[in-house]
């Protein structure tokens, strides 16, 4: 509240896990170890008994808590306030719904798994007790089975079986009460003098908004309470360690003290304190954030499809240039009103692919050739994004939680190397799932985006040229035949190592074979925008070549295909984004 006489609101975080990593980048849903992520996040902006004062900045910090935590890869992300609640009774923040969700949340888990509760909300401590409330919107002060106790939550935070619970509260250490005078006849209320609040059970970290006696502010201009404030804009990465891409707990808590006394003094006077306190019973330390992305909040997904050929920028005509292909790419994003290089909240990056009319396939006299390359020519009338390198294992496990490559052969491990084990079936439920969580429409390339995007205005036999002389430049080639630059490194490697083509696309050649969208067919589709879905193959189509590929299975024109439940160490993919 824009008062200082008295305390503005109750916010507790509970994070429950071992290695928790809110992850922005290259977070996953379970990190490597295999643990699972899940969330509740509660805010109370309106009391049903008159006795508490609303709250009018709870619901945003629960509202952009809930978005970081489902941009860092949480499984499951439960916001429980009034405006959801109007959606679905389940989501009301009532005592019984709001205890109902604990429960369903912290049993059955597993030792690394990750559990964050999140209470935006007033808070309550009686007279002459140590025992602190959170308070539900149908919160009455003299019945207590209204409220939820710091006793109840911890007692279920020590029955669960992750490893390390962390719990920020977000609470004045007085009197919050609205001054209502039948209110303050009903109960008596803890003074300034109160002793301090209990620490938590072992295997818990706590961290609270302010000292015994103080208040915890909230203010207009920050539409926050001053900690969580802080709490939020650590997590985004301002509380990162020096010259790493990481928030560890201990780094949260210190950028948090550091600010908040200062941040109140500025905006309540030099003689207002409110001191955040630590008390850590932690067993280990704990990462919060590795890697941090670049791009806002994600957005609804539309319900209509933007112009994507606007009349200020031309489609390409092949063969071009380098320097035309980044021309165009550059008139089109200034024409869409987007960049041309674009970061979604995985960190990961996507390019710009600009229209036009290009002949896919390869020339009757090209070297090495095969008889289903025959040329057709191809009109792309839209512009979309297409993954600037294949999706990584750190970008596959933030958003399915799993790792299919995990103990299989053919396979080094790190959030930076190519995806691999995932099959043409598995790509579609990692897009399903990305597709809402970015609020954008993803998806496989077609066969015919696949290879205008590769050749990027180009009709030799690679990107870069003719000869395979220059092919270690660009790709990752050729493991198992002793001539490539993978020959004792038998494993697809990470991505953005080599040089991208003129379009910017890193690994097009070799490195993994890249799933398309179309059915296999015996001959290249051509005509405008085609894309092959019917057919009396069940293959789906493979393009660009492998780290165990010889030299001319990377070529431009190359094609395969294969199952689409195939799963192995040579296929991965990258994703496509038409808006």
């Amino acid at each position: 509240m824009r008062l200082t006489q008295w305390c503005p609101a109750f916010r507790v975080l509970v994070l429950v896990g071992i290695s928790l990593a809110i992850t922005m980048t290259h977070s996953v849903c379970g990190q490597e170890t295999g643990g699972r992520r899940y969330a509740i996040v509660v805010g109370v902006r309106e009391y049903d008994r008159n006795q508490l004062k609303n709250l009018p900045y709870a619901e945003n910090d629960v509202f952009e808590l809930a978005e970081v935590l489902k941009q860092s890869g949480f499984c499951r992300v439960v916001v429980m306030t009034q405006t959801e609640g109007a959606k679905s009774s389940r989501a009301l923040p009532l005592a019984k719904t709001i205890r109902e969700a604990l429960k369903g949340v912290l049993q059955d888990r597993e030792k690394d798994d990750l559990v964050l509760v999140a209470f935006a909300g007033h808070g309550v401590q009686f007279k002459g007790e140590q025992e602190h409330f959170f308070c539900p919107m149908d919160a009455t002060l003299t019945d207590r089975s209204t409220l939820i106790s710091r006793t109840e939550v911890y007692k279920q935070l020590e029955q669960s079986k992750a490893g390390a619970k962390l719990l920020l509260v977000d609470a004045c250490r007085n009197d919050p009460l609205a001054g209502n005078a039948r209110a303050a006849g009903d109960v008596e209320l803890a003074s300034v003098t109160r002793p301090p609040l209990v620490a938590p059970p072992g295997g818990v970290a706590a961290f609270f908004s302010c000292s015994e006696g103080q208040h915890a502010f909230e203010d207009e201009s920050l539409k926050h309470g001053v900690f969580f404030h802080y709490v939020i804009l650590g997590l985004k990465g301002e509380a990162k360690l020096k010259n790493r891409e990481e928030v560890t707990w201990d780094s949260l808590v210190a950028y948090v003290q550091s600010e908040v006394p200062d941040r109140v003094k500025e905006l309540f006077g030099n003689t207002t304190r409110q001191i955040p306190e630590h008390k850590d019973q932690l067993r280990g330390g704990a990462t919060l954030i590795s890697n941090r992305p670049t791009t806002p909040p994600s957005v609804p997904i539309p319900t209509t499809k933007p112009p994507l050929s606007p009349a200020t920028a031309s489609p390409l005509v092949f063969p071009f240039t380098a320097s035309q292909a980044t021309a165009a790419q550059q008139a089109w994003a200034k024409s869409l009103g987007k960049k041309v290089v674009e970061t979604n909240s995985l960190g990961m990056e996507l390019v710009l692919i600009p229209p036009g009319k290009f002949t896919m396939g390869s020339p009757a006299g090209e070297k090495d050739r095969e008889t289903d390359e025959d040329q057709a020519d191809v009109t792309l009338t839209e512009a979309f994004w297409l993954g600037k390198t294949e999706v990584t294992q750190g970008q596959w496990q933030q958003v399915m939680g799993t790792t299919p490559w995990k103990g299989q052969s053919y396979v080094k491990e790190g959030r930076d190397y190519a995806a691999t084990y995932v099959s043409w079936d598995d790509a579609q439920e990692f897009i399903q799932k990305l597709s809402p969580r970015d609020g954008a429409t993803y998806r496989l390339p077609t066969e015919a985006e696949w290879d205008w995007s590769c050749r990027a205005g180009t009709a030799s036999r690679w990107s870069f040229g003719e000869s395979d002389g220059d092919l270690g430049r660009y790709a990752w080639y050729g493991g198992f035949d002793g001539g490539g630059n993978t020959k004792d490194e038998n494993y697809a490697h990470q991505v953005g190592q080599k040089l991208a083509n003129p379009f910017g696309l890193h690994d097009m050649h070799g490195n993994v074979w890249e799933w398309c969208e179309d059915v296999t067919f015996g001959k290249l589709p051509g005509g405008t925008n085609p894309k092959v879905t019917t057919g009396t193959a069940r293959d789906r189509v493979l393009r660009g070549g492998s780290w165990y590929d010889v030299p001319q299975n990377t070529r431009s024109a190359r094609r395969n295909g294969n199952t689409p439940d195939i799963r192995n160490g040579l296929t991965g993919f990258r994703v496509s984004r038409t808006r």
